[in-house]
């Protein structure tokens, strides 16, 4: 049952960037301050495009007027259907969870340098998006909350349905449908 709620916000991030993001607008978002990439054993680092893989990572930055802390893993599964399938070089594809905060969990991909994805606090979800996959206009990696999107009625449906409103609302109820 969980898997099914992780499957349908899964779809939902993919869908994101296939919007028409005329019709997408983000009321309130914030660029990453003080990134940092950590590695087990190595130094930390910016974000840079020929990271090596490692076993246990952490990405850090400050966003919001709070501190995030991602401890993350490698997503081997994503990383090789995408790598295999799309033969993409310098795809880091990671799993993980707020240090400190239980129920959280997040999916980050590096790719080009930058980091994408989505994090939940047990709370709020949250996008990441890098230039040139935004729904904003930006030059640098952005955080946002989906609370603070409106997505137009007839940018995106699910089967019959057409999704409009708030972006957090439109999860949530693509999760409790799935699940029923």
């Amino acid at each position: 049952m969980f898997s099914k709620k992780r499957l349908a916000i899964a779809s939902f991030i993919v869908l994101i960037p296939t919007l028409s993001f005329a019709e997408v607008v983000v009321s309130y978002y914030e660029p990453l301050q003080r990134s940092q990439l950590n590695q087990t054993g190595k130094t930390p680092q910016s974000f840079a495009p020929k990271l090596e893989s490692s076993p246990s990572t952490t990405l850090e930055f400050e966003a919001l007027g709070q501190n995030f802390e991602l401890l993350l893993q490698s997503n081997e599964r994503i990383a090789e259907s995408i790598v295999a399938e799309f033969s993409i070089a310098g795809l880091h594809a990671y799993r993980g969870e707020l240090a400190g905060k239980p129920n959280s969990w997040a999916r980050i991909v590096i790719f080009d340098g930058m980091p994408r994805g989505i994090i939940f606090d047990g709370a709020h979800m949250y996008a990441i998006e890098a230039p040139g996959d935004s729904a904003v206009a930006t030059d640098e990696p952005v955080i946002y909350r989906l609370s603070d999107v409106s997505i137009g009625p007839g940018t995106m449906s699910c089967g019959t349905d057409v999704l409009a409103g708030n972006a957090a609302t439109i999860v949530k109820s693509i999760t409790s449908s799935t699940l029923s």
